[in-house]
């Protein structure tokens, strides 16, 4: 879904039940949604552009406040948001007093990561310190689907390891694999190696208790430094889904032009 001075369009694609859409290339939603409005604002463009009415622009309405927001959870961003590897999280929402978020992010959870390896310090491993860095996963405890399909930010899921359970042994899974039954599927980015793997290297399969190195959203004390909220959130514009194109979703988008023409 998207939205500019002028109109509100909205474009779905997607299946009775969670299939991949990795066949289309590029998101669906996202180019009929650009097609479509690019077609229905040429005119007030072209006026615009021949010295007629300049195009509309948003204003902001009395009591409208702005706050930075993890793109992941929606609530206000902590520190673990800036150690995500898909860069700082955070965005600019605009809200009323009454609908701004009051709580931090509780969706991202640090984790230690081996970099020489790529696999996750998490259940319990002997890797050595040196090769260790603090990281950032996010917590998606419910995604379940009949078989398995395309999910962009798969690779990047955390899942809590109670303490009866074993990693998976196998790199070219999540970490928690071992936790879903038989025919049950989280979704994969297709990875040669995810993100959120297991460093099987340096595995710990006999006798291992929960690890201590996992760390609740902002409270980790890793000395890895932080990032100013940067990225921001343009009214106008699209606003853009995270989750599993799989089962199908609404993406909008705008190309370059629609914000050259309408602004923030």
């Amino acid at each position: 879904m998207g939205y500019t001075p002028y109109y509100v369009g909205a474009v779905w694609t997607g299946y009775d039940i969670p299939q991949s859409l990795s066949a289309f290339g590029e998101n669906p939603s996202l180019l009929v949604w650009d097609l479509i409005m690019t077609r229905l604002h040429q005119k007030y463009i072209d006026e615009a552009n021949a010295g007629g009415e300049p195009l509309r622009k948003f204003e902001v309405a009395p009591g409208v406040i702005t706050a930075t927001y993890c793109r992941d959870s929606g609530q206000l961003v902590a520190d673990a948001c800036a150690h995500d590897p898909r860069q700082y999280r955070a965005e600019v929402g605009y809200f009323t007093r009454e609908s701004v978020p009051k709580t931090t992010c509780q969706t991202h959870v640090m984790v230690l990561r081996d970099q020489y390896t790529g696999g996750i310090a998490y259940p319990a491993t002997t890797c050595p310190s040196w090769n260790c860095q603090w990281t950032s996963l996010i917590r998606v405890e419910n995604r379940s689907f009949p078989t398995e399909v395309y999910v962009v930010d798969a690779q990047y899921v955390y899942r809590e390891m109670p303490s009866w359970a074993t990693p998976a042994y196998w790199s070219g899974v999540a970490f928690f694999r071992n936790l879903l039954k038989d025919g049950e599927f989280c979704g994969s980015s297709y990875a040669v190696r995810p993100y959120n793997s297991y460093c099987v290297e340096h595995g710990i399969w006999n006798g291992w208790s929960p690890s201590t190195q996992t760390t609740d959203t902002g409270t980790a004390d890793s000395g890895a430094g932080t990032s100013d909220a940067g990225a921001s959130s343009d009214t106008g514009q699209s606003a853009g889904s995270t989750g599993t194109d799989g089962a199908g979703g609404s993406d909008g988008g705008a190309n370059d032009d629609f914000e050259d023409w309408f602004g923030d």
